[in-house]
């Protein structure tokens, strides 16, 4: 599926490839580093930084803590590489040149509570909210380590502060989330749904944590 998002003229490059490039003894099934023994990493990511906007994949990164993504994987992220033309230098070198954007996200299978079965979706309304504060906090989590060398994975909590932390713009991307994607419009999205697509009991799960991962981006956007 992943290869209808390209033209005829465009290479879909995944992120597997410029992660080797860095790291020759990465291991794509274990997603670890065998030389170093690090985990697959914001720091591995940053290798396609040549190739595209930081921004891109800081908003990736965002958009998944929103949907709650757990499968962000080397192939699971793509750039689209567009060769342009060959010129010959004054040293009598061949220069290359190509055009470059962040791949149209895909496989996005891994998000909004799809592990959770219909009989699970009752105990998400039940007296104990602790289920589904879990469910949107500490079992929401980022396959991409914020640092390497550890193996338990971040909350995808945690990955937004830790990005609004680092990289200067990333407050900004997130606070667009927020402006963008109001309560009104994940009903307006959700209500497109029908039962026979959708059971009710899902839909209304999916609702209650969308608004829920939006007010977490809030709430990071605002330092609390």
């Amino acid at each position: 599926m992943s290869y209808l998002v390209k033209s005829e003229t465009e290479n879909l490059v995944e992120g597997i490839n410029f992660i080797v490039g860095r790291y020759p003894n990465y291991n794509a099934t274990t997603m670890i580093d065998e030389a170093s023994g690090n985990y697959y990493s914001l720091e591995m990511l940053e290798e396609a930084k040549k190739w595209s906007n930081e921004n891109e994949w800081i908003e990736m990164l965002i958009f998944d803590a929103l949907i709650g993504n757990a499968d962000r994987h080397q192939s699971n992220w793509a750039i689209l590489i567009e060769f342009l033309e060959a010129q010959e230098t004054e040293d009598n070198h061949i220069s290359l040149r190509f055009r470059s954007k962040w791949c149209p996200l895909y496989d996005n299978g891994s998000s909004l509570c799809c592990y959770v079965n219909e009989k699970g979706v009752d105990s998400m309304f039940g007296k104990d909210p602790g289920p589904f504060e879990a469910l949107v906090d500490s079992k929401s989590r980022s396959i991409v380590r914020v640092d390497g060398s550890r193996k338990t994975k971040p909350t995808h909590k945690e990955m937004v502060l830790y990005l609004i932390k680092k990289y200067p713009s990333a407050k900004a991307i997130a606070a667009r989330f927020v402006e963008r994607l109001t309560f009104k419009d994940v009903d307006k999205l959700l209500d497109m749904y029908t039962p026979d697509i959708l059971s009710e009991k899902k839909n209304r799960l999916i609702r209650r944590y969308l608004k829920e991962k939006l007010c977490m981006l809030r709430d990071a956007v605002e330092g609390r």
